[in-house]
């Protein structure tokens, strides 16, 4: 019953939030909308997959002409100065040098491009910040509401029953910036502590890349800490 309660208290949120949004509609206000941008990130994937089956097959190329060039300089370690002395040595390593390397370069450069072009068409700027930040008045309505645990919440647990979604570092991180613009410095080093305590479910190279390292989401806790006194 609470769950029912819950997703009915999710849908009331969405309907308030819609009316207090600009009057155009919402990605996150329309449940069609959002079926759409579920397909679209499954199309998106299915992209990337392809994506990784072409950069694997490029990475073997270059393996094996690495590897065959590894084989070389161990054997051109011996005795650097007689081999470069014997032109057959000499003439092959200037080719590869003068021909084959701008080649490889090439390679390296411009098929990814190509590559990419199907995944660089996606129109990602249908999702916007208003619909980021619709969505996040909507799950904090809920947590206010019902007096929810944030740890227990983010950790995918509702009304005792524990659902496979859960929120991820980013996700934390997401809301504690949410939070920080409303001014709710508690808020914002709440959801950034949980961030800190599910850093470890989510790949680091992942929130490298986002630019989320556990020494910057210290560094935003330090700060609000020493506002909160």
């Amino acid at each position: 019953m609470l769950v029912y309660k819950l997703c009915v208290c999710f849908f009331f949120s969405l309907a308030v939030l819609s009316s207090e949004s600009r009057a155009e509609e919402l990605t996150a206000s329309s449940t069609d909308q959002m079926r759409r941008v579920l397909e679209g990130e499954d199309d998106l994937l299915n992209d990337f997959r392809s994506y990784i089956q072409v950069v694997e097959r490029k990475l073997n190329n270059i393996r094996i002409i690495v590897n065959d060039a590894l084989r070389r300089q161990e054997e051109a370690s011996k005795d650097p100065v007689a081999f470069v002395s014997n032109p057959l040595n000499a003439l092959p390593m200037l080719r590869r040098m003068q021909q084959d390397a701008p080649k490889l370069y090439s390679y390296l450069k411009e098929e990814e491009g190509k590559d990419l072009q199907q995944i660089a068409d996606y129109n990602l700027n249908v999702i916007t910040d208003l619909d980021l930040e619709y969505a996040a008045k909507a799950l904090l309505r809920i947590q206010k509401t019902h007096n929810l645990d944030e740890r227990k919440m983010a950790k995918g647990l509702l009304a005792q029953k524990q659902y496979n979604a859960k929120l991820s570092t980013l996700d934390c991180v997401c809301l504690a910036k949410h939070l920080r613009k409303q001014g709710d410095v508690q808020g914002v080093a709440k959801w950034l502590e949980i961030a800190l305590e599910q850093y470890e479910e989510t790949p680091e190279p992942v929130l490298k890349l986002m630019n989320t390292e556990r020494a910057a989401i210290l560094k935003g806790l330090d700060m609000i800490r020493a506002k909160q006194g």
